[in-house]
C-alpha cells in the first residue's frame, strides 16, 4: 500500500491476512477533487496523473528534501525512513553498497521489518551512484529480505539471503541473479536449515569461494536445537546444488551471532560476526579455522552497529554499519570505518 503526493512514494506499508468488507462510508477532507479507483494503478498512470516523468526530480526534492551526499551520517531520504545492515561488495574497482531500506525502526509489516535491499555504489568513495531497489518485496508471505551477501562468479552477480516468513515457518535462502549488479532477478528458495540447526531464525546469509577446491561455502546466523547460538554451513560447487554440513563454528554465546563475513587479507583469515549489535572477529591462518580469539575481539563503539566489510582500492578494508538516529531503536545513519592490521594479524579500526 503507497501513500503518494503529486507522483513522489512519501510512505508505505505491507498488507498481511485478508481485509474485512465494509459498506461503511468514506470520509475524505477539505480537497478540491477526488478520484476512487477499483483497482491499483500502474506506474505509468500514476505518472500520467502527476503530470509525467517530466519535473519527477524537482518534486522528489520539494516533497522529500535534497538528495544529500552518502558520507557519515547519511540515510535514505524520505519519512519514516532509515538505513539498517550494510551489505559492502568490492568488484572491477567499484565498491558497492546494499543496505535493509527500512521504514518505522523495524515496526513495518507488524513488526517483520518489510526490509528491501537498496543500492549505492561509488569508485572513490566521493561521488556515489543511487540505484533502484536491488531486492524488493514480491509477495505477501516475505515479512523481511534479509541480510546476505553478494558473489561474482561466472559472469553473473549473485546476491544470496534469506527471507522472514509472515507465518513464522523455517527461513528459506535464496537468490537474485544480475549481469550488471544493478537490476536482480529473483528465483525461488534453494535450501532451508534441518537439524542440529534451527531453520525458523536462519538469516544473513555470507557465502565466500574457497580458492583451493573451488568450494563455495555459506555462512548463515542461526542457533542450534540444543541451545545456543551458531553459524550453519552449507557448501555447493556451482551455487545451485547446495549440502549442510556440521555447523561451521559454535561460539559460545546464548546469543545469534549475526550477520557474518569473512576475509582473506596478507595471509590472515578473518571471520566477523556480532553479537548484540557489536562486530567481533577470529583470525586463522588456514580458510577454515581453527579460529583463534585476539586479545581484543571488537573493533570498539566506533565501528558502528554490525559492521560488515570489503576492500577496496590500494589495498584498504571499508566497514560499514549504521549508528542508530534513536538509541535502542533498529535503523539509523551510515557510519565508515577504516579497518588497519597490524603485523601480528589483527585488526583495528583507525578512523
Amino acid at each position: 500500500m503507497e501513500l503518494l503526493a503529486d507522483g513522489v512514494l512519501v510512505d508505505e506499508e505491507w498488507p498481511l491476512g485478508s481485509l474485512p468488507a465494509t459498506m461503511g462510508a468514506l470520509h475524505l477532507g477539505p480537497v478540491e477533487q477526488a478520484a476512487i479507483w477499483s483497482r491499483a494503478l500502474r506506474d505509468d498512470e500514476v505518472q500520467l496523473l502527476s503530470g509525467g516523468r517530466e519535473g519527477m526530480a524537482e518534486r522528489e526534492s520539494r516533497i522529500l528534501g535534497p538528495q544529500q551526499p552518502v558520507k557519515q551520517g547519511w540515510g535514505p531520504r524520505g519519512f519514516n525512513t532509515h538505513l539498517g545492515n550494510c551489505m559492502p561488495f568490492f568488484h572491477a574497482g567499484r565498491f558497492h553498497l546494499f543496505y535493509l531500506f527500512d521504514r518505522r525502526n523495524h515496526r513495518s509489516k507488524w513488526g517483520l521489518g518489510a526490509h528491501q535491499w537498496a543500492h549505492v555504489s561509488t569508485t572513490d568513495m566521493v561521488n556515489w551512484d543511487h540505484h533502484p531497489l536491488a531486492i524488493g518485496l514480491t509477495r505477501e508471505s516475505e515479512g523481511s529480505i534479509c541480510t546476505g551477501s553478494v558473489v561474482f562468479y561466472g559472469g553473473t552477480y549473485h546476491a544470496l539471503y534469506s527471507v522472514r516468513m509472515a507465518d513464522g515457518t523455517a527461513a528459506p535462502f535464496c537468490k537474485a541473479t544480475s549481469q550488471d549488479c544493478i537490476h536482480f532477478t529473483k528465483h525461488p528458495a534453494f535450501a532451508q536449515l534441518s537439524s542440529p540447526c534451527r531453520p525458523e531464525p536462519a538469516r544473513d546469509p555470507f557465502v565466500f569461494r574457497e580458492e583451493a577446491t573451488g568450494l563455495f561455502h555459506l555462512l548463515a546466523t542461526t542457533s542450534l536445537v540444543t541451545g545456543g547460538g551458531c553459524l550453519a554451513h552449507l557448501v555447493s560447487r556451482d551455487l545451485q546444488q547446495w549440502e549442510q554440513r556440521e555447523p561451521f563454528v559454535v561460539l559460545g554465546y546464548a546469543e545469534d551471532p549475526e550477520c557474518p563475513d569473512y576475509f582473506e587479507w596478507h595471509g590472515w583469515y578473518y571471520l566477523v560476526f556480532s553479537i548484540r549489535g557489536t562486530a567481533r572477529y577470529r583470525m586463522s591462518r588456514s580458510p577454515l579455522g581453527p579460529w583463534q580469539t585476539p586479545a581484543v575481539e571488537t573493533f570498539g563503539p566506533s565501528a558502528g552497529m554490525v559492521m560488515k566489510t570489503a576492500a577496496f582500492k590500494g589495498d584498504r578494508r571499508i566497514g560499514a554499519a549504521f549508528v542508530p538516529r534513536i538509541p535502542g531503536e533498529y535503523g539509523g545513519q551510515l557510519h565508515f570505518s577504516e579497518i588497519a592490521q597490524h603485523p601480528d594479524g589483527t585488526l583495528v579500526v583507525i578512523s
